[in-house]
């Protein structure tokens, strides 16, 4: 269980439109103080960065959002796509086939973009958990006016060439 925030944080929660996509996000702190922008992994909701680093952030003097990417939580579910399976997706990748999916993490990265703009953030500090360090990276690439760092946890390039992890080492 999450420990509940401070009462004098102030805590924003909505949705943004972003194309045909309403982003659920939650906006901590003051709007007006430099921003950082949680992205979660695949399928995991924004509420998995926990409170109390959300609240750490604030009192360091940090707006916090944290969303749910498309087709996780509170955001648009597209109707006909859901997202992919990351199971299937590894073993297709390790045996060399590709899989189709419904949308790629660049697209990912555009949303998060979008909901910036949404939020008028100009520019973020963005943090990324898994594909949420996968979407981070492309944010920096592709949108490096939107992006003033980015720190990565437990994540990869998902370059097809990159070593990856045993099997046995994958399953703990």
């Amino acid at each position: 269980m999450q420990n509940p925030a401070p009462t004098d944080i102030h805590i924003e929660s909505g949705h943004a439109s972003v194309g045909e996509l309403d982003i659920a996000y939650e906006r901590w702190g003051d709007p007006s103080d430099p921003a950082v922008l949680m992205v979660m992994g695949l399928g995991s909701q924004m509420v998995l960065w926990p409170d109390a680093l959300m609240t750490a952030m604030v009192l360091a003097g940090y707006q916090v959002i944290r969303f749910d990417n498309r087709d996780t939580g509170l955001s648009t579910k597209l109707d006909g796509q859901k997202a992919p399976n990351l199971i299937r997706l590894v073993a297709a990748r390790r045996i060399g086939m590709e899989l189709a999916v419904p949308y790629t993490i660049e697209v990912m990265a555009a949303d998060a973009v979008g909901l910036l703009e949404a939020l008028r953030v100009d520019k973020a500090h963005v943090i990324g958990a898994s594909m949420g360090g996968m979407i981070a990276q492309v944010m920096a690439a592709e949108f490096p006016g939107h992006v003033a760092s980015v720190g990565l946890i437990m994540t990869t390039t998902g370059h097809p060439g990159l070593r990856q992890p045993s099997f046995s080492l994958q399953r703990r």
